[in-house]
């Protein structure tokens, strides 16, 4: 079934189960990206981890998802020149 967690709570998971033993169970490692512990997951795309950390509609990295990217209307990457 679906597991409630806090903001904090999925961003300090740096694998599956790490937080809480039901966060996360049976996602893939080599497909998803767990990061720092102030991140989210991210998903892993031909070599690219897609995670919008900067909340501008790119991924962190400022590649690979052109045409808009995570639902934002840019081009993907930076938009905002904040660097994420």
């Amino acid at each position: 079934g679906a597991v409630g967690a806090a903001l904090e709570e999925l961003q300090s998971a740096t694998a599956p189960g790490v937080v809480d033993p039901d966060l996360f169970i049976g996602w893939d490692p080599m497909i998803w990206d767990f990061g720092s512990d102030t991140q989210l997951p991210g998903l892993t795309i031909n070599g690219d981890v897609m995670r919008d950390g900067g909340d501008d509609g790119g991924p962190d990295d400022g590649g690979g998802m052109g045409g808009g990217g995570m639902g934002g209307g840019g081009m993907g990457g930076d938009t905002d020149g904040d660097g994420a």
